[in-house]
């Protein structure tokens, strides 16, 4: 046999054979043992804790069932979390567990300081915005950290600002008391029938039993703008008002957030409410009058083109677009017209003839000055139902609205 015979045979026995014979004894394992494989390589379970990354404790973080679901668009359940990145999520549900009992610190271990430190004030700030219902604490926070690069068992402890009223041994007295009261308004609102009228209840309620407190609106302000000011105080700021209605329209199951920004140059917080799948903004604050448990719907149900004309969100999150009319309180209620007409306006104010005072609405300040002028330069506020005979008129005029109130005689 030549030289290259015998390479050719050694090849086929030393090298090719034994490959296939592997090949083969590789199938029949494949075939006849599938529970082998399984035990040297397992699975993966879906719904499996998630593991941190950097700038999160690297133990286990307990996910919630919701964390992994993508909302709708539109959605406004848990609306700033679902804008935080994969990372500064698994940071805002560690802070859901560390607030699991009343507390107002929250130690993360095994962490990266400096990530957590910089992912913290957007996550603290969302974390704020969607759980009114821990009202003792705000966005604001210490950090204080102790890190062991050779040993694993560094600890970030987040202390957060709390209301001066709060203390750890009257945590749980004053939840239960939030809690009683929430449940209690929002048990007379199902007593109505829809969303719509669940909600004006509300906003009804909280402008008619909370006085806004200018006064103390610098020395107490973390208290004011709690939900607990607002519903066992009765005394809150613009935050106050807005945690209050997000926190009793989730107790009903009606998706509603927060918005923060500001309005004639000052910090401000109103409402995004979800009726019949569609967003509408509501400002509870600026409807509240402070008169005789009174209160306006100039900032029910408006669009964000109506709103941005006064107010400003921030740019820190983005908000949602609200664009229907359908809830717009003075549209819903009859009570606007897109054009002046007599007959029109006319049947508005026969609508109203059991109330002490009839309200008209026109859709801009041209259509409004033409009302007014035919009304009262014209003497037409004498043909009106209900004003027939009348020999005086009282009315008032919210320009800036273009809203007619005019008094039965």
């Amino acid at each position: 046999m030549s030289k290259k015979q015998n390479l050719v045979v050694k090849l086929v026995f030393g090298v090719f054979f034994p490959l296939f014979a592997i090949v083969i004894c590789v199938g029949i394992l494949c075939l006849t043992a599938p529970t082998l494989l399984d035990s040297l390589f397992p699975p993966v379970e879906t719904g499996a804790p998630s593991e941190s990354t950097s700038g999160l404790p690297s133990e286990t973080v307990k996910l919630p069932s919701w964390a992994d679901d993508t909302p709708p668009d539109g959605s406004l359940e848990r609306y700033y979390f679902y804008q935080l990145n994969e990372s500064d999520k698994l940071l805002y549900i560690a802070l859901l567990n560390g607030l699991e009992t009343p507390t107002d610190t929250v130690v993360l271990r095994n962490s990266d300081y400096y990530a957590v430190g910089e992912a913290l004030p957007r996550v603290a700030k969302a974390f704020a915005y969607d759980h009114p219902e821990f009202f003792w604490l705000s966005s604001s926070y210490t950090l204080h950290g102790e890190i062991h690069p050779n040993e694993n068992d560094d600890v970030l402890t987040v202390s957060f600002s709390t209301c001066d009223f709060w203390s750890a041994d009257k945590a749980e007295e004053q939840t239960a008391a939030l809690q009683a009261k929430v449940k209690q308004i929002a048990d007379e609102a199902r007593k109505l029938e829809g969303d719509y009228a669940k909600v004006k209840f509300v906003h009804d309620y909280i402008c008619r039993n909370t006085v806004y407190d200018r006064a103390n609106s610098v020395t107490r302000n973390l208290e004011l703008n709690s939900a607990y000011s607002c519903l066992i105080e009765g005394r809150a700021v613009c935050g106050g008002y807005a945690n209050a209605l997000h926190l009793v329209l989730e107790e009903l199951g009606i998706p509603a957030t927060v918005i923060a920004g500001h309005a004639n140059g000052e910090a401000h917080m109103w409402s995004c409410v979800t009726l019949n799948e569609h967003n509408y903004l509501i400002d509870v604050t600026w409807d509240d009058t402070d008169k005789n448990g009174t209160n306006t719907y100039l900032y029910f149900g408006l669009t964000t083109e109506e709103l941005q004309k006064s107010h400003t969100p921030e740019t820190d999150f983005d908000h949602p677009l609200c664009t229907s009319l359908a809830y717009h309180y003075y549209r819903h209620e009859g009570l606007y017209l897109e054009q002046y007409d007599f007959s029109a306006l006319s049947a508005i104010i026969a609508a109203q003839s059991g109330n002490a005072e009839a309200t008209v609405k026109l859709a801009s300040a041209a259509e409004f000055e033409k009302a007014i002028n035919d009304l009262f330069t014209n003497g037409k506020w004498s043909s009106l139902p209900g004003f027939k005979g009348a020999v005086t008129v009282r009315y008032s005029i919210d320009e800036v609205h273009c809203i007619l109130y005019l008094t039965f005689p």
